[in-house]
C-alpha cells in the first residue's frame, strides 16, 4: 500500500500532549521520549522513594493559670515508602499541609500532606493549661498551676511504622515548665525538677536529595515564671535532628519562636505571662524516580534535583504530577 501522509504510513501522524502520546513512532522516537520521561507508556511507575511530611502544629501562649510554662507544638506526621507505584496515565494530586498558628491562647493543629491517597497527619497543637492535642505527633502538655499535665498522643493514622510520637508532660507545681511536642523519632521531653521548658522530640533524617536533612521535630516547651532560657536545641536549618523547630519562650513573657517553613516541625510555647506561641512549619513532599520514568508534566513548580540516573522532585506547595 502506498504512502498516505508525510510520516510514511497509514493513519494520522503521531501526537504528543501533556496527558499522553499516540500514533506510530519510530524506535528512535520512542526511545528518546522514554529516556526523557515524556512517553506515556502502559503499566506502572515505581517510585524509588516517597517522603510525605505534614504541617507541624502551632503552640499555645502564656499560661493564665498559675505561673507555669506551655507546651510545644507537635510535629507533622513523617511517612516514607520505597514500594509505592503509580499507574501510567494517572494525574496525582499533591497537597502540602500548612503549619498550625501559634497564639496567645491555644494554637492550631497542623494540616495533612498527601501524595494521592498516601498521606500523613498534621501535628497536634498545645493548649493553655491543659493536655496537648493528638496528631501526627502530639502537642506538649501545658502547666495548669498544680498537677502534671500530659501531652497528646502521636501516630494519629495508626500506621506501621509510626508517623510520629506523643507530646511530653508538663512539670507540676505553680512554675513548672511546659512539655515538649512530639517528634518523628521520639516523644517530647517531660518531668524534671525545675522551671525550664522541655525539649521537643527529635526529627528524622532523610537522604532523598543526596544530602542529610531532618524533618518533623517537636517544638520546645516554654519556661515557667522566672525560668531562663535552656541551651537552645532548635536550629535555623534542617541539618540536625532539631529540624528547624520552634523554641519556647523564657519565663518573662518572651514569645515562642516559629518553626522554619517546610520543616514539618512544631512551634515553641509562649513564656509566662504574656508570650505568644510560635507557628508550626509547613510540610513537604519529595519523590524520586528513574529518569526513564519521570512524570510527563507537573504543576506547582517543584524543584527538580538530578542524581545520576534518577530525578528527585521536591514540592513545597500544592501541585500535581502527570505520569
Amino acid at each position: 500500500m502506498g504512502r498516505t501522509n508525510e510520516f510514511g504510513y497509514l493513519g494520522a501522524g503521531p501526537e504528543q500532549t501533556a496527558s499522553g502520546n499516540n500514533g506510530v513512532f519510530s524506535f528512535t522516537e520512542a526511545n528518546s521520549l522514554n529516556n526523557d520521561g515524556a512517553f506515556s507508556s502502559a503499566g506502572s511507575t515505581e517510585l524509588l522513594e516517597l517522603l510525605v511530611v505534614a504541617g507541624g502544629a502551632g503552640a499555645s501562649g502564656s499560661n493564665s493559670n498559675g505561673r507555669g510554662g506551655t507546651g510545644g507544638g507537635g510535629a507533622g506526621g513523617f511517612r516514607n515508602s520505597t514500594t509505592q507505584t503509580v499507574t501510567r496515565g494517572t494525574n496525582v494530586t499533591i497537597t502540602i499541609g500548612a503549619g498550625g498558628t501559634g497564639a496567645t491562647g491555644q494554637g492550631t493543629d497542623g494540616s495533612e500532606s498527601s501524595f494521592g491517597s498516601f498521606e500523613s497527619h498534621g501535628g497536634g497543637k498545645s493548649r493553655t493549661a491543659t493536655t496537648g492535642s493528638s496528631g501526627g505527633s502530639g502537642g506538649g502538655g501545658s502547666n495548669d498551676g498544680s498537677s502534671n499535665i500530659s501531652g497528646g498522643s502521636g501516630n494519629e493514622g495508626g500506621y506501621t511504622p509510626s508517623e510520629g510520637s506523643g507530646g511530653g508532660q508538663s512539670r507540676g507545681g505553680g512554675r513548672g515548665g511546659g512539655g515538649g511536642g512530639g517528634g518523628a523519632t521520639g516523644s517530647g521531653g517531660h518531668g524534671g525538677t525545675d522551671v525550664n521548658g522541655h525539649f521537643g522530640g527529635a526529627g528524622k533524617e532523610n537522604l532523598l536529595t543526596g544530602t542529610s536533612l531532618y524533618y518533623a521535630a517537636g517544638g520546645n516547651g516554654s519556661r515557667g515564671s522566672g525560668g531562663t532560657n535552656n541551651a537552645k536545641s532548635n536550629s535555623t536549618d534542617l541539618t540536625t535532628s532539631s529540624a528547624g523547630r520552634g523554641d519556647g519562650g523564657n519565663g518573662d513573657g518572651q514569645n515562642g519562636t516559629s518553626a522554619i517553613a517546610n520543616s514539618g516541625s512544631g512551634g515553641g510555647g509562649g513564656g509566662h505571662p504574656t508570650g505568644d506561641g510560635g507557628n508550626g512549619g509547613s510540610g513537604v513532599i519529595l519523590f524520586k524516580v528513574a529518569n526513564s520514568k519521570k512524570p510527563v508534566s507537573t504543576t506547582g513548580s517543584p524543584t527538580e534535583i538530578s542524581i545520576g540516573d534518577n530525578t528527585v522532585y521536591k514540592f513545597t506547595g500544592d501541585g500535581s504530577a502527570q505520569f
